[in-house]
């Protein structure tokens, strides 16, 4: 489970841009989060928080969209991100 750490930027079919949230994605979607985690101490208490900025879709519209069709579609204004493999 994470949240997305802005609405991601995926374009329309007529190409013009928009942003998409969690909301906007339809049910039964598959999709690959890239995340980060962030664990935060309040009041002595861990808190720890997955934090998206990208995702790719895997199953659109009951469709599954091919290795080679797949697109990274940005949730941050970060310009950097460290990428961990595990």
């Amino acid at each position: 489970m994470g949240t997305f750490e802005r609405a991601c930027d995926v374009p329309k079919a007529d190409r013009s841009p928009q942003r998409l949230t969690a909301a906007d994605i339809p049910k039964g979607t598959v999709v690959v989060a890239f995340y980060n985690t962030e664990t935060k101490k309040v009041d002595n208490k861990k808190s720890t928080k997955n934090i998206i900025f990208a995702i790719a879709f895997d199953v659109w519209q009951g469709q599954k969209i091919p290795d080679d069709r797949k697109i990274l579609y940005r949730c941050s204004d970060s310009s950097f991100t460290t990428f961990q493999a595990y």
